[in-house]
C-alpha cells in the first residue's frame, strides 16, 4: 500500500510549511503597513496589487510553475474553471484582480483573513437577495478599472469537467456590457494525483488536503485565456457560450476525461 504524502516526504512538507508560513507572516506585515494603516484599505487597486505580487512569492517558493497561453484582460470580468483555493493564487499572479468567493471563504482559519486583506467580495450560496448586493459591489469594482475574477460552477471539481455555470452573477456584466473573458486552469504533478493532492472538492478536509499539496516540489499550473464575449448577449446565453469556450480549452488539452480510481 503507498504511503500518505506526510510519510513519504516528511522534510519536503516541514520546509513547505515553513516558508507557506513565513511568507504569510511577512503579506500580513506588508498588508498592515502599506495598506491598513495608511487607510488604504478602501482602494481595490492596490489590493489587488498586494495579492498580485504575494502570490508570485508564494508560487515561487513552493515550487510551482505557471505557464500561460493567451492574454489576461485589463478591465471587466474574468471567468474560469474551478478546481481549488490554488486556482487564485495562480489567477491573481498573472495580473491585479479581484475575486468572488463564498462566504464559508471568510471563516477559513488564515486563509479567510487572508481574502479579506485581498479585498474579496463574497456570497451567500443560495440566497437570491444576496446577489443583487455582490451586483452592486461589482459595479464599484468594475468601475473603477479592475478585474473581477469569478468561478460560476459554483464548486471546485477534479479538473475533468466543466459544471454548468450559474448565470446569475453575470448579469451585472451583460447589462453593463462589460468585457467578459474565460480563462481555463489545470495542473500537472510529476508524482501523486492532480485529482487528489491540487484539486480540493467533494468533502476533503483542508489540512489533509494542505499537506498532500505541500509534498509537492513539482506543480504546473497551466492557464489558457480565451477571447473576449461580444456585447448584447443575455446572461444564460453569456454562461453558455463562456462554459463553451473553457470546455473547449480543456478537451483540447486532453483535461476532460473519467478520473482515475
Amino acid at each position: 500500500m503507498q504511503k500518505p504524502p506526510m510519510l513519504r516526504h516528511p522534510f519536503r512538507i516541514l520546509g513547505h510549511g515553513l516558508a507557506f508560513g513565513g511568507i504569510t507572516i511577512a503579506a500580513a506585515i506588508d498588508y498592515l503597513v502599506r495598506i491598513r494603516l495608511p487607510g488604504r484599505h478602501r482602494d481595490y487597486s492596490i489590493r489587488a496589487l498586494w495579492l498580485q505580487y504575494w502570490s508570485r512569492w508564494t508560487l515561487r517558493l513552493l515550487h510551482i510553475q505557471v505557464s500561460c497561453t493567451g492574454t489576461p484582460p485589463d478591465r471587466g470580468l474574468l471567468v474560469s474553471n474551478h478546481v481549488g483555493y490554488l486556482d487564485v493564487l495562480v489567477l491573481a499572479s498573472q495580473q491585479p484582480a479581484v475575486f468572488i468567493a463564498k462566504t464559508e471563504v471568510r471563516r477559513w482559519p488564515l486563509i479567510g483573513w487572508l481574502t479579506q486583506c485581498a479585498g474579496t467580495v463574497y456570497i451567500t450560496r443560495g440566497k437570491k437577495s444576496d446577489v443583487r448586493r455582490v451586483g452592486d459591489a461589482l459595479e464599484t469594482v468594475v468601475g473603477s478599472g479592475q478585474v473581477v475574477v469569478l468561478f460560476p460552477e459554483g464548486t471546485s471539481t477534479n479538473g475533468h469537467e466543466v459544471l454548468p455555470f450559474h448565470a446569475s452573477l453575470l448579469a451585472p456584466a451583460a447589462e453593463l456590457q462589460w468585457p467578459i473573458t474565460a480563462a481555463w486552469v489545470g495542473y500537472e504533478v510529476r508524482e501523486g494525483s492532480v485529482e487528489e493532492d491540487v484539486c480540493y472538492w467533494r468533502d476533503m478536509s483542508f489540512l489533509p488536503h494542505f499537506l498532500r499539496l505541500m509534498s509537492h516540489c513539482d506543480i504546473h499550473a497551466r492557464v489558457e485565456y480565451g477571447t473576449p464575449q461580444p456585447a448584447g448577449m443575455d446572461r444564460k446565453e453569456t454562461a453558455r457560450q463562456l462554459r463553451a469556450q473553457i470546455t473547449e480549452i480543456a478537451s483540447r488539452r486532453g483535461f476532460l476525461h473519467p478520473p482515475t480510481r
